[in-house]
């Protein structure tokens, strides 16, 4: 490959350089062109001295005389001078006397730029308007005084200013440009050649000759010899230089490629007739005939394990007297095994080194081979090598071992191959007899996969593949024949409180059982189906199916009266909400009737009934609902969620412990939607995730907040049972309170009794990971779950919050209760909270009973976070105390 020379080393070196020079050029020019500017301005604003000094007297006896006529006069003389462009004179007060040049008539308006100073004269560039366009001079003030009063000798009565044009500089400037611009130019090209011509005759042509030589050598061969002779000049160069160094490494590498080529060649070609061969005696043959064209190899023998003749040439023993009288000055190679590697080193007849096989009388190569299982051959070769292969006198070129080491291993993986073959052709028998057996057990089990795939494996019920395609081809039937059926939407009530409280195996055994008994209960005909978790549904037909299926749903209903027993030997009641769905009534397919059945089955749920038939009446209910949680689940996209806080204060301190984020839904047409009224939805839901860690993060922002504002309290957040045990809470948690740099101690976890106690021992391992992470912990609403004192002692929690039931109520009990728990609390080293204040008496009574905190209405309600910080601040300045005093 040619490289043009406008694309070489030496044009791009040069172009650095001269850029490198032009750079330094061009700021030298620059700065010459700057110094003859100024020298030019500094002439004319001394030009501008010397006039008005010239005219100073004159002026001065003018003015003094106010003669307007001589004034004028004087003016006119100067502004005739060169350059000049206007002249005016003032007097004391600022107003003009005369003027000549662009003052000839009026007083413009002057805009002073900036200041000039040159050998020590003060002068200014302004700019005037003239017909209404500013143009810019350079301006000359002359204070003039008048030395003729006895009283006062040297005394200022006016001003003259002369005005010379910007352009005046300009013009003088411009030949001082073009003989700094030529000169700069002139001795640029001047470099610029002179340098591009050592570049191509020292630079790019021996890089050019380097380039091509390079292209050339992917053929092997450098087949320019005008280059190739260049090339050997330049190694031979008595100057040692870079250049010299790659002339000497191309030509090295020319001649490793070319060996290399042919050796590849000649592997590409043996190793095709190897594939070719088909049993051993061809290999040798071959293999011998290869080493005789490539290093002169005259003769060989193979020998086996135990040294006896497999092959050889022509029947020639290499210790026979044959051999020693066929090659008298014989020559040969010895492979040497030296520090874990091969090393094949060419040897004469006196070195040479054998320990077995044939005399040692007779050097020769030895190449070992592997093949088979226990196979082991050594090949002995004979003859004298081509010089060509050797280097350094006696030693093989590194591609020449290489090549032999290469041609060993073809020769050896197809001796394995031929000596294989016969292993295969037996095990092929065997094979066919193993194929046969696999095909009949495959058979089998692609039956049962296809079971499997549209059936239940715990309970080997249909699943909800084959259910749809059953129902499908119901409707078919049913809309040819016109026949009536009907569509069940099953669910188990409170299967989850089974897997929770008596495990997973537990729950399995019921599912086990309920599908037993409703297939029972069932005719064969019809289907039943668990479709997933703890759903179930089925096709009911038969004559009259809308008068029979209050008869059918009891049955159904009557076969779970009786306790299931599990494994562990427990009994649990299980129970079942049922929907129905008639076709062709509530829909004409699949998707309509089964949709309408598990509506029903909504219905019956809510009803407390346990079974109900679609109603159409009902289902509008059902879509307000469906739209009501449509909108909840958009809440947070539309920004209609608020956090209010409402303060939780210590009795003893009267200072605040922390505030509590309370859930707010402003919606726009429904108003401010109570939490009690979504929540409870949103928890039977999913949205119950996304809705928690929105409040746990704008709670950890608002806590960020007021700390930076300097109000260092902490903020509790209510966790619900359903997100309480989620494994993704902690990560995501913690990610929060990183993205606000907030600690884990301003963050108290609300956790609700029934929550907490529900499952102790699931509750336990997380509520202990999140009071090690330091978090606090608080159980919320106490008093109105079943806890167990057993577990409420072995749970981390730094905090036990009374529900307002107990507080609202005035009866004796009660406050009996809220007395025992707080002391069980304070047993128990627990801040006890007490929730619910709405009046001085009841915080009176709380505070004698040693309650520690009170939350409520009397305190503060809750309010949006700025209210709250106004509220916060207000109290500080009230003596330090956040209480309300009685009279309030």
């Amino acid at each position: 490959m040619k490289v043009e020379f406008k694309n070489s080393i030496g044009v791009m070196l040069l172009r650095f350089v001269f850029g490198c020079y032009l750079c330094v050029t061009i700021i030298v020019t620059a700065t010459q062109l700057y110094f003859e500017y100024s020298n030019v301005e500094k002439g004319v604003i001394t030009e501008l001295y010397n006039v008005g000094r010239s005219f100073e007297d004159g002026l001065a006896s003018a003015l003094w005389t106010l003669d307007a006529n001589v004034i004028n006069s004087i003016l006119v003389g100067v502004q005739k001078i060169e350059s000049v462009a206007g002249v005016k004179v003032v007097n004391q007060e600022g107003n003009m006397e005369g003027g000549a040049g662009i003052f000839q008539n009026d007083n413009p308006p002057v805009k002073e730029i900036r200041k000039v100073t040159a050998d020590g004269i003060d002068a200014r560039e302004v700019a005037v308007s003239v017909d209404d366009n500013d143009e810019m001079f350079y301006e000359y003030e002359l204070e003039i005084f008048y030395d003729g009063l006895e009283d006062s000798p040297h005394m200022q009565i006016g001003f003259v200013y002369i005005y010379v044009p910007r352009d005046a500089v300009i013009s003088r400037f411009k030949d001082s440009l073009i003989l700094v611009l030529i000169n700069a130019l002139v001795k640029t090209s001047a470099l610029w050649i002179i340098f591009l011509y050592f570049s191509r005759r020292f630079l790019s042509r021996p890089l050019s000759d380097l380039t091509q030589a390079t292209s050339a050598l992917s053929g092997g061969v450098i087949h320019n010899e005008s280059i190739a002779h260049r090339l050997e000049l330049m190694a031979a160069s008595t100057n040692p230089n870079e250049l010299q160094q790659l002339a000497k490494s191309f030509l090295a590498m020319g001649d490793s490629i070319r060996e290399k080529i042919e050796n590849l060649n000649a592997l590409n070609h043996f190793a095709v007739a190897l594939t070719q061969t088909k049993n051993q005696s061809k290999i040798y043959e071959r293999f011998f005939f290869q080493l005789s064209q490539t290093f002169g190899i005259s003769g060989g023998a193979v020998y086996g394990k135990n040294d006896e003749l497999v092959w050889s040439t022509v029947g020639l023993d290499p210790s026979s007297k044959e051999a020693r009288s066929l090659l008298p000055d014989i020559h040969a190679f010895s492979l040497d095994v030296i520090r874990g590697r091969s090393e094949i080193i060419y040897k004469t007849g006196a070195d040479a080194d054998q320990t077995s096989g044939p005399s040692s009388e007779v050097p020769l190569l030895y190449l070992p081979l592997q093949f088979g299982r226990n196979e082991k051959s050594e090949i002995w070769l004979l003859g004298e090598i081509h010089d060509s292969r050797l280097e350094d006198g006696i030693k093989l070129s590194e591609e020449s071992q290489s090549f032999l080491q290469v041609i060993s291993n073809l020769v050896s993986a197809t001796l394995t191959g031929i000596s294989q073959r016969e292993i295969i052709e037996e095990q092929n028998s065997y094979l066919e007899t193993r194929v046969q057996d696999r095909t009949q057990e495959l058979a089998e089990a692609n039956k049962e996969l296809r079971h499997m795939a549209v059936h239940d494996p715990l309970t080997h019920l249909p699943n909800r593949t084959l259910f749809h395609d059953r129902l499908n081809h119901m409707i078919d039937v049913a809309a040819r024949d016109n026949i009536h059926f009907a569509v069940a939407s099953i669910d188990l009530a409170e299967f989850k409180q089974i897997n929770d409280s008596y495990g997973h195996d537990a729950g399995d055994a019921v599912l086990v059982e309920i599908g037993r008994r409703f297939s029972l209960v069932l005719r064969k005909s019809d289907t039943l189906s668990r479709m997933g978790g703890d759903e179930f549904a089925a096709i009911l037909g038969g004559d009259n199916i809308e008068t029979s299926i209050e008869i059918v749903l009891t049955r159904l209903q009557a076969s779970l009266q009786e306790p299931i027993s599990t494994s562990q030997g427990e009994s649990v009641l299980a129970n079942a909400n049922i929907g129905i769905a008639f076709f062709p009534d509530h829909g004409t397919d699949s998707e309509m009737l089964f949709k309408c059945a598990d509506i029903a089955m909504y219905q019956a749920k809510r009803s407390g009934k346990g079974y109900a038939i679609f109603d159409k009446e009902k289902n509008s209910r059902e879509k307000d609902y469906l739209q009501f949680m449509f909108e909840l689940e958009h809440a947070i996209d539309k920004h209609q969620l608020r956090l209010h806080y409402q303060p939780i204060v210590d009795l003893k301190t009267g200072l605040p412990v922390s505030y509590e984020a309370l859930l707010r839904w402003e919606h726009p047409s429904r108003g401010m939607v109570p939490p009690g009224m979504f929540i409870p939805h949103a928890e039977r839901t999913a949205l119950i995730k996304p809705i928690t860690f929105w409040v746990i993060r704008q709670a950890a922002k608002q806590c960020s907040k007021w700390h930076a504002d300097g109000i260092n309290v902490a903020v509790s957040i209510n966790l619900s049972a359903r997100i309480f045990s989620a494994p993704e809470l902690p990560e995501q948690l913690f990610g929060i309170l990183q993205d606000y740099d907030l600690d884990p101690k301003w963050i108290k976890l609300e956790i609700t009794e029934s929550a907490a106690m529900a499952n102790p021992e699931k509750a336990l391992p997380i509520i202990t990971r999140f009071s090690k992470q330091g978090f606090q912990i608080s159980i919320d609403d106490f008093g109105t779950g079943y806890s167990s004192l057993s577990y409420l002692a072995r749970l981390p929690i730094d905090e036990l919050k009374i529900d307002r039931s107990f507080i609202l109520d005035k009866e004796e009990n009660s406050q009996i209760i809220i007395q025992t728990v707080i002391e069980l609390a304070h047993s128990l080293k627990f801040y006890v909270v007490a929730e619910g204040i709405e009046d001085q008496e009841t915080m009176k009574m709380l505070l004698e009973r040693g309650c520690d905190a009170v939350q409520g209405y009397y305190i503060c309600r809750p309010n949006e976070s700025s209210v709250i910080e106004t509220w916060h601040k207000d109290c500080e300045s009230n003596e330090q105390t956040f209480l309300p005093k009685p009279d309030e």
